[in-house]
């Protein structure tokens, strides 16, 4: 988690540069490159959502404020890049996107054999929401539409 500091709580100061530039070398990590560029802005696209992605626009929206630490906006950023690749809500095609983020290194935290965590968001997916993983994703706090 990040430091306590005077700029809200985080070590980092996170401008919509410096949260592009994250997206663009999460982009050349776990996707070699293969995402168009996206701008990452800083601020809140929809009321009571932390982050959001516009694939039309390449745009991409994460609301700082709403996160706890700098563990959780870097979470919000793969989350979001997540989408970017093409993959509409949070059903079973984004479960595994997030597992393969996962086994190449991704900021995820496997609490156990049946549930993980990304940083970042606080929706839930179970197999009683029609997934196949036969547990639960969680992703942090907060909510994601």
């Amino acid at each position: 988690m990040g430091v306590p500091r005077q700029n809200g709580g985080f070590k980092t100061r996170w401008t919509s540069r410096r949260l592009t530039r994250l997206a663009d070398h999460y982009n050349r990590r776990f996707w070699r490159g293969t995402l168009p560029p996206y701008l990452v802005l800083n601020g809140r696209r929809h009321r009571g959502l932390i982050g959001f992605c516009c694939r039309r626009s390449r745009t991409i929206w994460i609301n700082v404020r709403a996160h706890a630490s700098d563990q959780d906006v870097r979470g919000t950023v793969l989350h979001e890049l997540s989408h970017a690749v093409g993959i509409r809500g949070h059903g079973s095609a984004f479960i595994a996107e997030l597992w393969r983020l996962r086994l190449m290194g991704a900021p995820l935290i496997y609490q156990d054999r049946r549930e993980a965590t990304v940083w970042g968001h606080g929706w839930r997916h179970s197999k009683n929401q029609g997934g196949r993983n036969g547990g639960k994703l969680r992703t942090g706090t907060g909510t994601h539409g």
